[in-house]
């Protein structure tokens, strides 16, 4: 509008002015700041805790489990109050005595011992175990190292692992190269100890003990009961 020859202008009101219009507090920015951190650590450690690795121990086997059908039984040891629950279709009970058994597999190939003692000197039970291994079926071992992970019955304990020629008894056949372990675990004075052989395998899924029956065996030594387990 034009008055008098002067332009009078519309007031504009101050908070459309650009420069006048209201800014967060400092304090408010950081607060929303340090928020927006908290979440994207939240996020970024929960994306860590679901995508680390898991690390379990490794037994008689490291490799992938099959799906093995079980039909499973159980022997009980009366001396010493421990139960070994095993797959009855590929694992038979060949011998017993009052302080453990043997299972042999359905195919021949291959066998696990169980036996325990009192006390709980596990190193001396593997020691011992392989000690009386008999080393005319079983020649020219040689050690490969520890059995990592070794367990039985999911109490921690010790093994070694050897590869060796097994010469069947009897004269029933040639040697052939097998993967052999000795594993001990201990739990409320007694102790138990697992002997296991059978051929040699080469493939990577025998690793890294080379038994090419570890997951099959695996089975019994998983599921020992120790007295007082149910």
């Amino acid at each position: 509008m034009i008055h008098g020859g002067i332009y009078d202008y519309p007031v504009i009101q101050s908070r459309y002015v650009p420069g006048n219009q209201p800014h967060l507090s400092h304090l408010r920015m950081l607060a929303l700041a340090a928020g927006a951190i908290a979440l994207l650590v939240v996020v970024i450690t929960a994306i860590a805790v679901l995508a680390r690795p898991i690390t379990q121990p490794c037994g008689i086997s490291c490799g992938p489990h099959g799906g093995l059908r079980i039909q499973a039984a159980s022997y009980t040891n009366q001396r010493f109050g421990y139960t070994v629950e095993y797959p009855q279709n590929v694992l038979t009970l060949a011998g017993q005595d009052q302080n453990g058994a043997q299972f042999q597999a359905a195919d021949g190939d291959g066998e696990i011992d169980f036996t325990a003692t009192s006390g709980s000197d596990v190193s001396g039970a593997v020691s011992a175990a392989a000690g009386n291994i008999d080393t005319s079926q079983f020649q020219n071992m040689q050690q490969i190292g520890p059995v990592r992970g070794a367990e039985i019955g999911l109490v921690l304990g010790q093994g070694t692992a050897y590869e060796a020629s097994f010469v069947p008894p009897n004269g029933g056949g040639q040697s052939v190269p097998v993967g052999l372990v000795v594993m001990a675990a201990s739990r409320g004075g007694v102790t138990i100890t697992v002997t296991a052989f059978s051929a040699l395998g080469t493939d990577v899924k025998f690793a890294p003990y080379g038994l090419d029956k570890s997951q099959l065996f695996d089975f019994p030594v998983t599921n020992t009961l120790w007295k007082g387990q149910s």
